[in-house]
């Protein structure tokens, strides 16, 4: 209804609303574990977060890029493996290097040679999760083209 109001029609599916959701609930936890200190005492727990973060926007990428009928008239690019890898792994990978950016001017982190490798371990592992969900995806399309 509000899509329909604001834009004359309907643009995003249920998908997109979900994949935001879901980063919402990850911008969530990495709140409550600030707030009570796990990044402090499980160092660990960062990898995850960021793997998952990387596989939830390459999904929500794609599903924008090439999924949507609206806005994948938008981007006008063929829906082949190449262009899946390029367009979802780049932007994950340039989401990535801005959210450390962003943490490196609020404050969260700072440059010292051990913080550093962490935020290169940051951008390399939201940008696997990226490559996950490519992988997934060829799984999952050469799985439907053989059929």
């Amino acid at each position: 209804m509000i899509q329909k109001r604001i834009f004359g029609m309907r643009v995003f599916d249920r998908r997109i609303y979900v994949l935001i959701g879901a980063i919402a609930l990850l911008f969530l936890f990495d709140f409550i574990a600030l707030w009570n200190s796990l990044y402090f005492y499980y160092r660990w727990i960062d990898i995850p977060v960021h793997m998952i973060a990387g596989f939830l926007l390459a999904m929500l990428i794609f599903f924008i890029v090439f999924q949507n009928q609206v806005t994948r008239l938008v981007f006008s690019r063929p829906k082949i493996a190449e262009q899946v890898f390029t367009v979802c792994v780049f932007w994950v990978f340039v989401i990535a290097v801005l959210w450390e950016l962003f943490e490196l001017m609020i404050g969260r982190t700072s440059i010292r040679l051990s913080t550093t490798g962490d935020m290169l371990l940051d951008i390399v592992v939201t940008t696997v999760g990226a490559g996950i969900f490519y992988a997934i995806y060829r799984f999952l399309n050469r799985a439907k083209q053989e059929k």
